[in-house]
Parts: C-alpha cells; sequence; structure tokens
C-alpha cells in the first residue's frame, strides 16, 4: 500500500490481509522481500529514499538505512540470504 502509510500483513495460507504496520512517515513503498528464517521484511522505500529492515513479528525497525544509489537498488532472496546491490550509508 504504497501510499497509505503502511504496509499490510496477508496470511500466505488463506492470502488475505490480517492486519498492518505503520511505516513511520515513509512513502511510496515497493520493492519488498520476506526472510521466514530471519523472520525479517525488507522494504525499499523512495520518499524518503531508505531502506528499512522489519521484524515480521511485530513490524518493530530492527535496520534504517540510507541506500548511496538508490536508482539501481534491487532486492533477491535466496534460500537463506538476502542481498542488495545497492552501497549504503551508515544505518541509523
Amino acid at each position: 500500500m504504497p501510499d497509505a502509510g503502511q504496509i499490510a500483513i496477508v496470511d500466505l495460507v488463506k492470502r488475505e490481509a490480517i492486519g498492518t504496520f505503520p511505516t513511520g512517515g515513509h512513502r511510496a513503498n515497493f520493492p519488498m522481500a520476506l526472510d521466514r528464517e530471519a523472520q525479517r521484511v525488507l522494504v525499499v522505500f523512495r520518499s524518503p529514499a531508505r531502506l528499512l529492515v522489519l521484524s515480521s513479528q511485530n513490524g518493530a525497525v530492527i535496520t534504517d538505512a540510507i541506500p548511496a544509489a538508490m536508482p539501481t537498488m534491487c532486492l533477491s532472496m535466496g534460500s537463506a540470504t538476502a542481498s542488495i546491490s545497492a552501497p549504503f550509508l551508515q544505518p541509523r
């Protein structure tokens, strides 16, 4: 929900929305990846340009990083790890 200021929580078995996580003023989230093993959601925002790593259990912010090269960013989730193809400045 890129313009709603929230991320929908979806039950993957029932395929229905069951709640939301607030984005804390971050907007225009499009690329997202779920890391089931680590219980994390990686979300890229365009306004402001940010990468947030959230707990998939409660939506708590684990990492808030500023991408140095936002236009070239993409998320790729392997079976056990996440790789992000953009340099990042210090997390906040």
